[in-house]
């Protein structure tokens, strides 16, 4: 990532001042995402083998509900510090769960 060094203000905007290119990087992204996955039936009541393959999948992403930081979004301040301009963004910010369901004929 590429941070600005200075600001400036040109026409009551304040522009940010950037030098050396990537020369930062955003904090390590990790996540614990976990998956349970149950098959159908394979034979009917008549015990012949079913037509309809089916499954259901449960899944539970970013478990310990880590707030990885995606990007940093600059914001436009008066002030001439730039630590209160920069605003962490991510974009899974807690415990998402999922249920899929998926069959075959």
């Amino acid at each position: 990532i590429t941070l600005p060094i200075a600001k400036y203000e040109i026409d009551g905007k304040f522009i940010p001042h950037f030098v050396n290119r990537n020369q930062s990087r955003l904090p390590a992204y990790h996540r614990l995402d976990l998956s349970l996955r149950i098959k159908g039936k394979e034979y009917n009541k008549k015990g012949d083998l079913r037509k309809l393959n089916d499954y259901w999948t449960f899944v539970l992403y970013n478990v310990y509900a880590r707030k990885n930081a995606y990007s940093y979004v600059f914001r436009e301040s008066a002030d001439l510090t730039l630590a209160n301009d920069i605003e962490v963004f991510s974009v899974i910010k807690g415990i998402v769960p999922g249920i899929t369901y998926n069959f075959s004929f």
